[in-house]
């Protein structure tokens, strides 16, 4: 009885940490829960960005890299990727386009493992166009980081008509599967 006294006073710094760590994951699950019906890409994007693993377990292991996404934006600047929609104009006249929506870009310490995402707000179907915006980015990073595993997510709301990529390491998802 002694014995098991002891393991339980010295558990409660455990419990405290294994507390906090599943009341971090109930907030954000909540979070995306309600973003994913009444959100912006922004609010989203900063979400996924503070919640890696929202897009599957095993991707806590990585985190936001800000430096890769001022490497694609600088990219769009230059005329060396292309910008989808109004994209080159609000890069260049936004003073904090290096956080502007559609994309976040998650690495590992050493970029041996690289996630692009490509978000879409809750109200806006997929489409096709999704797809190539996402595969612009994904290849550019291929040709940047060739021995990098590069994957990429697209994620948005499903218009009925299922969109699809053949590559295997490009994955389509709505909301409601995030």
């Amino acid at each position: 009885i002694e014995t098991l006294n002891d393991i339980t006073k010295y558990l409660v710094p455990e419990s405290l940490s294994l507390s906090v760590s599943v009341s971090q994951r109930i907030y954000a699950l909540t979070k995306l829960h309600e973003l994913s019906i009444v959100g912006t890409e922004t609010q989203l994007q900063a979400l996924l960005e503070s919640f890696p693993w929202i897009l599957g377990s095993d991707k806590g292991k990585v985190y936001a890299n800000t430096a890769l996404k001022e490497l694609a934006r600088k990219a769009i600047l230059d005329g060396v990727l292309p910008g989808h929609a109004d994209t080159s104009k609000q890069l260049a006249d936004s003073a904090n386009a290096g956080t502007r929506p559609d994309f976040a870009f998650f690495s590992d310490a050493n970029k041996s493992t690289i996630i692009v995402v490509e978000l879409k707000s809750p109200q806006v179907p997929l489409q096709y166009e999704h797809v190539l915006q996402l595969l612009t980015y994904y290849y550019w990073m291929k040709s940047h980081y060739p021995t990098s595993k590069i994957t990429g997510y697209l994620v948005g709301k499903n218009a009925g008509s299922g969109i699809e990529c053949d590559d295997p390491n490009i994955h389509v998802k709505t909301w409601d599967q995030i």
